[in-house]
C-alpha cells in the first residue's frame, strides 16, 4: 500500500482556509486507498483529533488517516521552524519501519521544508512532491515590492525544486509558469477539491426565492469586498442582499462602521465559523454564490478560489469575475462577468433569480462540476502522477 505524508505548517483547528485544504488533502488520500499521514504543529488548546475532524472540519475519522500534531517550540530568533526537522524525522522513521518497503509519497506546500524534501527525494521508493500556492521562483511580476521573507522563499524554490520529483500545481496558469521557469521538472495541474455534502445541504429550486448572494472567505478588498460595499444602492434597488461569512470580529466591526457611515444596508456580516458550520449556514440563507475577485496577477494566475469550490459543493449557481483561475475551477458551470463590472454581475444574478429554468440549469451544472472536482478524484490523480514518476525513476 502506498503511504502518503502531507507536511503542513498551518495549525490544527485554525481559521485559515489553507488548514482546511491541508486536512481535506490528507483525508482524501485515505479515501483513495492510501495510508495517509498528516503532520501539523500542535497547540496547547487543541481538541481531540476525532472531535476536531467532526465538529471543525466536518469529516468523519478514517482508519487509513493518521493525524500527528507535532510539538515543536519556536523561539523568537527562528526563521526556520523546528517543526520541519521533526517532520523530516517522522518520514525517515516511517521509511525504516516499512518492511517490506512500501512506496512513500511526501507532499508539502512549505518552502521551508524544501531542503528536507530534496533530501527525502534521494530515498529509494520515495516520491517528493511540492504543491506551490504561489510563484516565488521568479517574482519579477511583483516589481520591487518584495519582502525579505518572500525573497528567501524564492531562493529556496530556485535551489531545491530541481532536486524534487515534481510539482502539483493548483491552477493551469501556475503550471504553465513553472514549466516555463523549470522545463525539466515534471508538473501536473490539479485544482483543489470539492467537498461531498449530504443531499439536505444541496441547492433546491426554492433557494432562488431568498434573493441572496453568498460570500465566503477573508475580508480583503482584492477579493471583491470593497466592490460589493460600493454597489450597495444597486443591490438594494434590485432587492438583493449579500450574506458574508468570514473575517475576524475586528474586521467585521470596521466594515460595519464603514457601512453605517455610508448608509449601506444590503450586506449582512457573519464572523468566521468552522467549515463544518459554514455549509449549513449557507444552505439556510443564500441563492447564488459570488466570486468577485479583482483582476490582479495573483488572482488571474495563482489562486484556486476555495469559495468557488465550496459553492459547487452546495450545488449553488456561481457568478464569478472572468479570470483564468475562476474558469479553471468553475468551467462551464460558472456564470462570468468582466472583472470590476458590478453592473454585469448584478444582471447575471437577476437573470438567475427571475428565471426558474436558468436557475435550475445552473444548479445542475454546479453539481456536475462538483463531481468532476471531487477531493478523492484529485487524490487519485496525484497518486497516478506519483506512480508514473516512480516508474520513470
Amino acid at each position: 500500500m502506498t503511504q502518503v505524508v502531507w507536511v503542513h505548517s498551518g495549525g490544527w483547528l485554525t481559521q485559515a482556509a489553507i488548514s482546511y485544504v491541508g486536512v481535506h488533502n490528507a483525508w482524501s488520500f485515505a479515501q483513495a486507498g492510501a495510508k495517509s499521514h498528516l503532520l501539523m504543529p500542535a497547540r496547547r488548546a487543541d481538541a481531540p483529533i476525532e472531535e476536531g475532524l467532526r465538529h471543525h472540519y466536518g469529516l468523519d475519522p478514517h482508519p487509513q488517516l493518521d493525524i500527528h500534531r507535532i510539538t515543536a517550540e519556536r523561539k523568537w530568533w527562528h526563521w526556520h521552524h523546528p517543526f520541519y526537522g521533526q517532520a523530516f524525522g517522522y518520514v525517515e522513521e516511517l521509511r525504516r519501519r516499512s518492511v517490506p518497503p512500501e512506496p512513500i509519497v511526501v507532499l508539502t506546500r512549505e518552502q521551508r521544508f524544501l531542503p528536507y524534501l530534496a533530501r527525502l527525494a534521494r530515498l529509494p521508493n520515495t516520491v517528493a512532491l511540492f504543491e506551490p500556492h504561489y510563484f516565488f521562483v521568479d517574482q519579477t511580476w511583483r516589481g520591487t515590492d518584495i519582502s525579505l521573507g518572500d525573497r528567501r522563499r524564492g531562493d529556496l524554490e530556485r535551489r531545491y525544486l530541481p532536486l524534487v520529483h515534481g510539482l502539483t500545481c493548483i491552477t493551469g496558469e501556475q503550471d504553465r509558469l513553472y514549466r516555463q521557469a523549470m522545463p525539466a521538472l515534471p508538473t501536473v495541474s490539479v485544482p483543489l477539491g470539492v467537498k461531498t455534502l449530504p443531499a439536505t445541504q444541496q441547492c433546491t429550486p426554492d433557494w432562488r426565492d431568498r434573493r441572496a448572494l453568498g460570500y465566503i472567505g477573508h475580508l480583503h478588498g482584492y477579493k471583491g469586498i470593497d466592490a460589493l460595499v460600493g454597489f450597495d444602492r444597486q443591490l438594494r434597488e434590485a432587492g438583493v442582499r449579500v450574506e458574508l461569512f468570514g473575517g475576524s470580529e475586528a474586521e467585521i466591526a470596521a466594515y460595519r462602521r464603514q457601512c453605517g457611515e455610508r448608509g449601506v444596508s444590503s450586506l449582512n456580516w457573519h464572523p468566521f465559523v468552522p467549515p463544518a458550520q459554514v455549509f449549513p449556514a449557507l444552505a439556510e440563507t443564500v441563492s447564488v454564490g459570488i466570486v468577485a475577485l479583482e483582476d490582479t496577477y495573483y488572482n488571474r494566475n495563482l489562486t484556486c478560489p476555495v469559495k468557488a469550490l465550496d459553492f459547487l459543493a452546495l450545488g449553488l449557481p456561481v457568478v464569478a469575475s472572468d479570470l483564468p483561475s475562476t474558469r479553471g475551477v468553475l468551467g462551464e458551470a460558472g456564470i462570468y462577468y468582466t472583472p470590476g463590472r458590478m453592473d454585469e454581475m448584478l444582471a447575471a444574478v437577476i437573470k438567475l433569480l427571475e428565471d426558474a429554468s436558468a436557475y435550475d440549469r445552473a444548479c445542475r451544472a454546479a453539481r456536475s462540476q462538483a463531481r468532476a472536482l471531487d477531493w478523492v478524484e484529485r487524490a487519485r490523480r496525484i497518486l497516478d502522477f506519483s506512480e508514473a514518476l516512480m516508474g520513470d525513476g
